[in-house]
């Protein structure tokens, strides 16, 4: 079972603690954490390690102070065995003060994954299936491009690190996907970062859109925060601490890596603008009628004035 080498404030003093491949093995000074650590740097609920696609992965609940593994700040962050993790890690100008040192570990993860391997695998780790195909059959053929290639057809909502390293994959096959912490939704996010019912993909004849739903934390598209904003292939997605990109199958408009990041605007601001924009492109001021109008009531006035005088 992996497991956290847990250090003493004098580096030599180290408590194990086993992690749980199960779910996610959450650390933070609150009694309902798995693993309690009383100290002034580290958050109620601090940090949580995960077992997803074959991986350990670290992530930040937001915590006050962050995390650092192997030196560096993350958000979200693959572990390989022996990574060094700090707890609340002091800020560049606390480094000399050892009061304001977090808590350090190392974290130590057996090689294989203990659950039982899916049946049909071979010893290599490749799937094998067991159908015999008639590439003549029609029905034969649409399964094999349908249901064992899902993600040439539907986009994919994909998790990453820090370092851009794929997490999870998530297809998105439905007219409306919802995304939150609850079990209810269609993507659930095991993370605090992360409201209930944090925000929702809707699929519009192929145009698809991403609907904050009123969450804590917010969503934001390529750096933008949002409310209503449309999707498109390779934009980069914030919800809460968490980071994602959206790929559709076959979509010109990939990034390859080199095309500068594009700041795009929000569906309320193109809303403003293009309001805007037909205000100063609409037809002129109707001077004459104003002059008109005014001529017309100068004109009663006089001879409301002469009934009186009369």
């Amino acid at each position: 079972m992996p497991y956290l080498l847990i250090k003493g404030a004098d580096g030599s003093s180290q408590e194990k603690a086993d992690v749980t491949w199960e779910a996610p093995f959450r650390i933070g000074s609150h009694p309902s954490n798995d693993l309690l650590i009383a100290h002034p740097r580290i958050s109620p609920h601090h940090v949580q390690i995960r077992f997803s696609s074959g991986k350990f992965w670290l992530e930040d609940l937001e915590s006050a102070h962050g995390t650092a593994v192997n030196g560096i700040k993350i958000r979200t962050k693959m572990l390989q065995d022996g990574s060094d993790l700090c707890l609340g890690p002091p800020d560049d100008d606390e480094a000399d003060i050892p009061a304001n040192h977090g808590v350090d570990c190392q974290f130590l993860a057996l090689v294989t994954d203990p659950s039982p391997a899916p049946e049909g695998a071979s010893e290599t780790g490749e799937t094998v299936l067991d159908i015999n195909f008639d590439m003549d059959d029609d029905d034969d053929m649409g399964l094999l491009s349908g249901e064992t290639c899902l993600d040439k057809v539907f986009p994919t909502f994909i998790q990453v690190d820090d370092t851009g390293q794929e997490i999870e994959k998530h297809l998105i096959d439905s007219n409306v996907t919802s995304i939150g912490r609850s079990k209810s939704n269609r993507i659930v996010l095991n993370n605090r970062t992360a409201s209930r019912h944090h925000c929702e993909i809707v699929n519009r004849d192929r145009a698809y859109y991403i609907n904050d739903l009123d969450s804590a934390n917010g969503v934001s598209v390529n750096g933008n925060k949002i409310k209503k904003e449309r999707i498109t292939n390779g934009d980069t997605i914030q919800i809460g601490y968490l980071e994602f990109k959206f790929c559709v199958p076959g979509d010109s408009g990939a990034d390859d890596g080199d095309t500068p990041a594009v700041q795009r605007k929000s569906l309320s601001e193109l809303e403003v603008l293009e309001t805007t924009a037909s205000e100063e492109s609409g037809n002129p001021f109707p001077w004459v009628l104003v002059i008109a109008m005014g001529g017309l009531i100068a004109a009663m006035i006089i001879l409301i004035l002469m009934s009186t005088m009369s």
